[in-house]
């Protein structure tokens, strides 16, 4: 992977990136987004700036990501040996990390979603460990301060992390006691959860940040509430207009509804909480008359994840440039764009080259299935199935990935973002292998 993170030089950057450097360059932070991500990224940049030398803070912060990336990866293959997977096997395991165009292309790409995945996959492989030799695990200073840096981690970089950490802790805790193990790994794992709580609303007050919308949990229900509109709109009576419209601009919600992302009837929100609960009522109400016009806006947002022939590639080409589901992302024309950043000459050649180079990759036999969400959705699935029939104790593994692809589903949109289902994508080869070892045994 090293060539991708040189030849990325400085780094590629999505349009969430460029907003958070924008937002610590102007000192307002926002918890919409991580603000410890923020200010590590921004404060590496700054003290490069001050040399002339911004691309050596953003390479940095990149270069981070790429070591985080394979102390994670690196760490799976070394349990697939201690788990005795068959050579043939690992390497198999080992080309998919490879030419996986979905880790690939985010190698060298400075977003937050690397390193929270990177420490969440880290999560789930100690929690392997410990239902492969609990005692032996629990007694290992290095895995157990592994495991408290990595849930910190998970916490402080997305904020539905922290209920996947204290739904984790919760549930192992009940493992140990019910199962009489050591108790270490849950206490380690709840007081990383404590740990990252206070540092979360110290950096919060500390650098005064906006706190974050209600509306990133609320796509499902806008979504329906917009369809409903379009599709029946002149059954719609003055009382549920009137409460719609108190959360909701009614006005331009139909004409704003987009049936594969929220984001644009999001953005009417009107930021009233006090206004939901007469807001759900006039929702439920609704989906009593015409049920399946919710059912057909919620399969047309998520459908993705069932058919696999629909393609969902994002591309990261530099600090100017990326690609979001075919169409041309030119970040050099957006308001929080900020002219710090230089990739010249051979860099971006190479660049125009290597993105071509993922993109033959997502159109290939084989590696066009790693580069689709539906494949590994399905592999969830299964896995799901292998655990159920063996009637493993591991549940606690399979209901983290479960927590992590509501939390996708509840909030962002994984259409054009892949990298929200990234959580669930990248662990599970070792997850699969460990099921089905643990049913072969």
């Amino acid at each position: 992977w090293l060539p991708f993170l040189i030849i990325k030089y400085p780094a590629a950057v999505c349009w969430d990136t460029w907003g958070m450097i924008t937002e610590y360059l102007n000192h307002t932070f926002s918890e919409h987004q991580s603000v410890y991500y923020t200010f590590v990224m921004g404060k590496l940049i700054e003290v490069f700036m001050r040399q002339g030398h911004a691309n050596w803070g953003l390479f940095l912060f990149a270069a981070l990501h790429y070591l985080m990336l394979v102390a994670a990866f690196g760490y799976s293959l070394q349990l697939l040996h201690k788990m005795k997977v068959s050579k043939p096997v690992r390497i198999a395991v080992l080309v998919s990390y490879l030419l996986n165009p979905y880790i690939l292309d985010y190698v060298g790409v400075v977003i937050k979603d690397i390193p929270y995945t990177a420490f969440l996959m880290i999560v789930h492989l100690i929690l392997i460990e410990l239902f492969m030799d609990h005692e032996k695990t629990a007694s290992n200073p290095l895995k157990m301060s592994v495991l408290f840096i990595s849930a910190v981690h998970v916490w402080l970089l997305r904020k539905n992390g922290s209920y996947i950490m204290i739904a984790a802790g919760i549930f192992l805790l009940i493992r140990c006691v019910k199962k009489k193990l050591s108790k270490r790994p849950a206490v380690v794992l709840l007081a990383a959860c404590l740990a990252a709580a206070a540092a979360f609303n110290f950096l919060g007050a500390h650098f005064d940040a906006k706190k974050g919308s209600v509306r990133e949990a609320l796509s499902v229900p806008f979504q329906q509430t917009a369809r409903y509109v379009r599709d029946y709109g002149d059954e719609v009576t003055a009382e549920e207009k009137s409460a719609i419209n108190e959360v909701l601009d009614y006005e331009i919600i139909a004409e704003k509804y987009d049936p594969s992302k929220s984001d644009n009837v999001k953005s009417t929100y009107k930021e009233d909480s006090s206004k939901l609960p007469a807001y759900f009522k006039t929702w439920f109400a609704q989906f009593l008359k015409h049920p399946l016009c919710y059912v057909d806006a919620t399969w047309e947002q998520f459908y993705y994840l069932f058919v696999p022939e629909v393609d969902n590639i994002v591309l990261y080409e530099n600090v100017y440039l990326g690609y979001e589901i075919g169409d041309t992302l030119d970040l050099r024309g957006k308001p929080f764009y900020r002219d710090i950043f230089k990739s010249t000459g051979i860099f971006l050649q190479l660049q125009k080259w290597i993105v071509s180079v993922f993109r033959r990759l997502h159109s290939l036999p084989f590696t066009k299935y790693l580069g689709n969400v539906s494949f590994w959705f399905y592999l969830l699935l299964f896995v799901t199935t292998v655990w159920l029939a063996r009637g493993s104790d591991g549940g606690l593994i399979i209901g983290m990935l479960y927590l992590t692809l509501i939390f996708v589903l509840l909030g962002p949109v994984i259409y054009g973002h892949p990298r929200y289902m990234f959580p669930v994508i990248y662990p599970l080869p070792t997850v699969t292998l460990f099921f089905l070892k643990d049913m072969k045994r």
